[in-house]
């Protein structure tokens, strides 16, 4: 994301998840550091989970999409991608960090053979920490800060949703 894509966007208040690699994008300032990881999609879902489930221990989340696939997410990262950007030992990592949940949820755990799509992408880890409840002003536009958090859930954790939410809040009050 870049302040060229925040002035783009039709929106009034922006949430930035994403972090940056360079650049300041709204108060995101920080040294952010790379880091690649895969997401992958199970449809249909084995069953429901309306909720973001997280297991820090494994760093590993799942959620139901809207359209009835099963997102997993974990910490693995891909060593290497195919043509088609998959890396079956990512995808293999990604299901046994999210088996645990899986089992507790649907009773069965799902595997690398029941995935159907693989997501990459980076999910810059700020070296100074994470940058949640930040707000600025940018081309008239409230930019939010929740990033720094690598990926896995963190920033849709209770606690920096909860930040995030009660910062835009505040930030649409006092306009």
């Amino acid at each position: 994301m870049t302040p060229d894509d925040i002035s783009k966007l039709s929106t009034k208040t922006v949430v930035n998840c994403l972090g940056v690699n360079s650049g300041d994008v709204g108060g995101a300032k920080g040294t952010f550091k790379t880091n690649q990881g895969q997401c992958v999609l199970v449809r249909p879902s084995p069953g429901s989970c309306p909720v973001y489930i997280i297991d820090d221990d494994k760093n590993a989340a799942i959620v139901e999409c809207p359209d009835g696939s099963l997102y997993l997410s974990s910490a693995a990262g891909p060593k290497s991608l195919s043509a088609g950007g998959f890396d079956a030992e990512c995808t293999q990592q990604t299901c046994s960090d999210c088996s645990l949940i899986c089992k507790a949820v649907f009773g069965k755990e799902v595997s690398a053979e029941d995935v159907c799509e693989s997501i990459f992408s980076d999910r810059p880890t700020r070296v100074e920490g994470f940058n949640v409840g930040t707000v600025s002003e940018m081309y008239e536009k409230t930019v939010v800060q929740n990033n720094g958090h690598a990926g896995a859930g963190v920033a849709a954790s209770w606690a920096c949703a909860i930040e995030t939410a009660r910062a835009v809040k505040r930030a649409r009050v006092e306009k």
